[in-house]
């Protein structure tokens, strides 16, 4: 249960800073009966900052040429 409520809080988070944040966090905490949740979500914040240093200036150009982004804020 514990774990499923780490990844559903953690779903939106996206950098390395916040993958820090969060094993910062829970270092001086007990992580027995979610650790392997905590793992999941941390792998999926991993997953989604190396996808957006990879990938966000070919989906910011994709945005503005269909018309989607006017600046490039993304």
């Amino acid at each position: 249960m514990l774990g499923t409520l780490v990844q559903i809080v953690t779903s939106s988070f996206t950098s390395l800073a916040a993958v820090e944040d969060i094993q910062k966090f829970f270092s001086a905490r007990s992580t027995k009966g979610f650790d392997q949740g905590l793992a999941q979500s941390l792998d999926g914040i991993r997953a989604k900052a190396a996808w957006l240093g990879r990938d966000r200036e070919d989906v910011a150009q994709w945005l503005k040429s269909n018309g989607y982004l006017k600046s490039s804020n993304l």
